[in-house]
């Protein structure tokens, strides 16, 4: 990832989406 993105809300945007997917696979 790129600096510029981290620290933003798009990272976080992606890493809530991430987790998402994970829990729903997971079930």
């Amino acid at each position: 990832m790129e600096k510029s993105i981290k620290g933003t809300k798009t990272e976080q945007n992606l890493l809530k989406a991430f987790a998402g997917e994970s829990q729903a696979r997971n079930r």
